[in-house]
């Protein structure tokens, strides 16, 4: 006598690693939470836009500034007055200038990385 044979694919060795596969797929495809839900943003390419304004913007204080100054220095040279006391002041000030640009480029830089919107207290 002889008994009925069972399916091959249904053996508990060879369902369960079917079954894992199968939920995994499953999860691979779901968006759990919400970015705004926790403060990342998933579009990759607005970090780069918001970056790329930072740099444009930077670049073109820059380039005021030193126009500016270099005029500057130029009004120095021609005035009759103390040139040495005219250019030292228009020095500090340059340097005044351009580190005000560089931190308000770091500034808009940062602000570029969304970190959350949560506030600590």
């Amino acid at each position: 006598m002889h008994l009925a044979r069972h399916r091959a694919w249904l053996r508990p060795g060879i369902v369960l690693p079917v079954l894992a596969v199968i939920a995994a797929l499953a999860v691979i495809g779901c968006n759990l939470v919400n970015d705004s839900l926790t403060g990342v943003r998933l579009d990759k390419a607005s970090p780069s836009a918001c970056i790329k304004s930072c740099v444009n913007d930077w670049d073109g204080q820059l380039k005021a500034e030193i126009d500016r100054h270099q005029a500057a220095i130029r009004a120095c040279q021609s005035s009759s007055k103390d040139h040495g006391a005219c250019e030292r002041a228009e020095a500090a000030q340059h340097q005044s200038e351009m580190e005000r640009i560089s931190n308000g480029r770091r500034d808009c830089m940062n602000n570029c990385h969304r970190q959350g919107s949560g506030s600590a207290g």
